[in-house]
């Protein structure tokens, strides 16, 4: 499995301590005896475990709560990230598990349609884990024998996980961009030439066509996912999605 589009949130001194604190008493994770890893939802049939949607939800609570801080002044407090069933009001749980829904429903497309086109052969979080410790294996013996280790020592689990995922993503784009159906047509870069003339002032088509047929090809590509995120159909254990979230307080 390979990895990632950009979903960084915005960082602060504060943001940063609070995610760090947040990681630290991952409790979602705690919860799971070793060894099991229960299916919480399916996008498009593909399994997401409880371990793969609390590293999602993790890495997108500081965002979360940088806008709720900043648009409603809400600071951290026991009870913080409660269910709140009886309540219309936005809710930082609901608005993160909004949030991971979205990045999960992309990753899944992506990793899907990666398959069939024989880039990966599995997308559950079992194999990207399996790669994960074998990558952080390969990478300690190089080290043992004086190799050459270009990169950290060892992967975190997060950090190689989008770093995966972006590159399947660069992978699937550039695959697709060779094949027929998605070419580039004479038509869509002089539309986007005469579109943007004013950026390229005194280069001639020929001179910017390699770099038209960059931005039509990316666009083209983000409009396929996107329609076909659009059109996924998720399924959730809304009993064991319950149970995930970045701090549980007694």
């Amino acid at each position: 499995m390979k990895n990632t589009c950009a979903f960084f949130p915005r960082s602060s001194a504060l943001l940063l301590f609070l995610l760090g604190t947040l990681q630290a008493a991952l409790p979602a994770k705690a919860q799971l005896p070793h060894g099991e890893d229960p299916v919480v939802m399916t996008i498009n049939g593909e399994p997401v475990s409880a371990r793969e949607y609390t590293l999602v939800m993790m890495r997108r609570a500081s965002e979360v709560y940088s806008i709720f801080k900043d648009n409603q002044d809400l600071n951290d407090h026991a009870g913080y990230w409660n269910e709140r069933p009886d309540s219309p009001a936005p809710s930082p749980i609901r608005h993160l598990r909004d949030k991971v829904k979205a990045e999960l429903v992309r990753i899944k497309v992506t990793q899907s349609l990666a398959r069939e086109k024989g880039l990966i052969n599995d997308t559950t979080f079992a194999a990207f884990q399996e790669t994960w410790r074998t990558e952080n294996i390969r990478r300690l013996n190089a080290i043992k024998a004086s190799e050459v280790v270009y990169g950290p020592r060892q992967y975190g689990e997060t950090a190689y996980y989008y770093i995966c995922f972006g590159e399947l993503n660069h992978r699937l784009q550039r695959a697709l961009s060779s094949s027929p159906e998605y070419k580039v047509t004479e038509k869509e870069l002089e539309a986007c030439y005469a579109a943007n003339k004013s950026r390229y002032e005194g280069l001639s088509f020929s001179n910017v066509r390699v770099k038209l047929e960059t931005i039509i090809r990316t666009a083209n590509y983000e409009a396929m996912i996107d329609k076909l995120c659009a059109a996924a159909k998720v399924e959730n254990d809304d009993t064991r999605l319950r149970a995930l979230v970045p701090r549980h307080d007694n």
